[in-house]
C-alpha cells in the first residue's frame, strides 16, 4: 500500500472511497453520503491543505483510502481540522451463540477464492488455526476479488482477503503449521516484490 497525495485525477474515486465507506444500509439507496460531498466542499476551501489530503493506493492503482486535514479555528487560535477517513467499508460482529463455542478455537479449513498471492499453493480445505469471537462482516464482500472463507457453525465468514497490496487473515498463520509457513513465506514474497518495485 502506498500513501502519497491526492492529485486532480484521483477526485472521482476519492468520492467513491467516501460514498462506499460511509454508505447507510439504512437509508435510500443511491444517496451520496454527507462526508462524500464534504471532502468536495473542504476541497473548494481556502482552508484547503493539498499536501494533506492523502490517499491510500494499492499496487494495482486503485485508490482503498482517504484521509484531509485543513485549516481550522477554535475560538481566535489557528487549528487542524482532521476531516473524513474513508476507508473499505465493513464490522465487527460477534459470532452467534448457540450450536457453537464461542471462542470460536482450533483447526478449521480454508476455501480459497480468486487469485490471493497470500494462498499461493494453499489447498482448498486446508486447515488453519483460528482464535477468535468475531468476524469482520464486509459490506461488500465483491470489494474483495481473492482471498478465503471458512465456515463455523452457520456462519460463513471472509478469513483472508487479499486486494493489491492489502492481505489479512482471520487466523493465526503463524499457529498453522506447514500452511501456515507457507502463507508466511508468500506474505515475505509479496513484500519483497512490493519493495523492489518501489525500491
Amino acid at each position: 500500500m502506498l500513501i502519497r497525495r491526492e492529485t486532480h485525477a484521483d477526485i472521482e474515486a476519492v468520492r467513491a472511497v467516501h460514498t462506499a465507506a460511509f454508505a447507510d444500509p439504512e437509508g435510500p439507496p443511491g444517496r451520496t453520503p454527507a462526508e462524500a460531498w464534504l471532502v468536495d466542499t473542504l476541497r473548494a476551501d481556502s482552508g484547503w491543505i493539498p499536501a494533506l489530503s492523502l490517499v491510500a493506493v494499492g499496487t494495482g492503482g486503485e485508490i482503498a483510502g482517504h484521509v484531509v486535514c485543513t485549516r481550522a479555528r477554535v475560538g481566535r487560535a489557528e487549528a487542524l481540522g482532521l476531516g473524513p477517513l474513508g476507508v473499505l467499508p465493513g464490522r465487527v460482529v460477534r459470532f452467534p451463540e448457540g450450536d457453537v463455542s464461542v471462542p470460536h478455537m482450533g483447526w478449521n479449513a480454508l476455501h480459497p477464492f480468486g487469485d490471493a498471492p497470500l494462498l499461493a499453493g494453499v489447498a482448498d480445505g486446508a486447515h488453519v488455526y483460528f482464535a477468535h469471537s468475531y468476524v469482520v462482516a464486509f459490506d461488500d464482500a465483491a470489494a474483495f476479488p481473492a482471498g478465503a472463507t471458512t465456515t463455523y457453525g452457520a456462519t460463513r465468514f471472509l478469513s483472508a482477503v487479499s486486494r493489491g497490496a492489502l492481505h489479512a487473515t482471520q487466523f493465526h498463520p503463524e499457529k498453522s503449521q506447514r500452511v501456515g509457513l507457507r502463507i508466511l513465506a508468500n506474505f515475505a514474497d509479496a513484500a519483497r516484490a512490493a519493495w523492489t518495485v518501489r525500491g
